[in-house]
Parts: C-alpha cells; sequence; structure tokens
C-alpha cells in the first residue's frame, strides 16, 4: 500500500512537471508580462525552428532571435533589436508558462522578471516571410 501511495505522488510530480524526460515544444504564441509594470503587454512568436519575433503595444522595434538553448528546465533566447543584442533566460514552469529575466549582452539586466505564457499552439511553422 505504501509503495503505491509513493507510485502515485511521484507520478503525479511527473505529470505536473512536463520538464522530466519529455521535450517541450515551445512553438506558438506567447503573451509577454512584466508582474513589476502592469501597464506593460508583449507578444513572443516562436516557429517550428525555434526563431522568435518580440513584440510589444509601446511601438517599440520588434526583437528578432532564436532559441540558442533548451534543456529540461531551462530555456535561452537571443534576440536583437535596433543593433542591441539581449540574452533572455527563462526557467521553464510548465509547458505553458515561462518566468524569464534579461539582460543586454554588453550592459545590466533589464525589465526585471517577465513572464511569459503561451496564449496558442501550436503557432506559425515559420516567421521567415518568403516573396
Amino acid at each position: 500500500m505504501r509503495r503505491r501511495i509513493v507510485e502515485a505522488v511521484l507520478g503525479a510530480s511527473m505529470v505536473a512537471t512536463p520538464a522530466y524526460g519529455q521535450p517541450i515544444n515551445l512553438q506558438g504564441e506567447w503573451k509577454i508580462t512584466f508582474p513589476s509594470a502592469p501597464d506593460y503587454v508583449g507578444a513572443a512568436r516562436i516557429d517550428a525552428k525555434g526563431r522568435t519575433i518580440l513584440t510589444n503595444d509601446h511601438g517599440s522595434k520588434e526583437w528578432r532571435g532564436y532559441i540558442a538553448h533548451i534543456d529540461r528546465m531551462n530555456v535561452e533566447f537571443v534576440t536583437t533589436g535596433g543593433g542591441v543584442v539581449a540574452r533572455i533566460l527563462c526557467s521553464i514552469q510548465s509547458s505553458d508558462l515561462l518566468r524569464c529575466t534579461g539582460r543586454y549582452i554588453n550592459g545590466p539586466d533589464f525589465g526585471g522578471v517577465s513572464i511569459l505564457s503561451r496564449t496558442e499552439r501550436p503557432g506559425p511553422k515559420s516567421l521567415v516571410t518568403t516573396r
């Protein structure tokens, strides 16, 4: 009986934490929020090849980049916008929620903690436009 309870608890924790053994597909549309800036609303689109476009509702330039690294618990994006390069490091909370911090390559951290929550699956196959 005790073994069954332990197996049930372990099984439930593995289902609740998709990072255990299951690759997480980040392709899709994501909402970006900053708890420290409630008025900020941004969006991220990630395609099937890990390319990204980050935008916001404040009219700043869009940032383009890619997933530089992903493992069971973390993902790293490298993005550029207007000649500035940034690394965004995220902790995978679930298949639909990332907790992130950003840092300019040659500068300080920016914006504090951001939250990315998935709004659409599977998202775009490609962010590359063809003519």
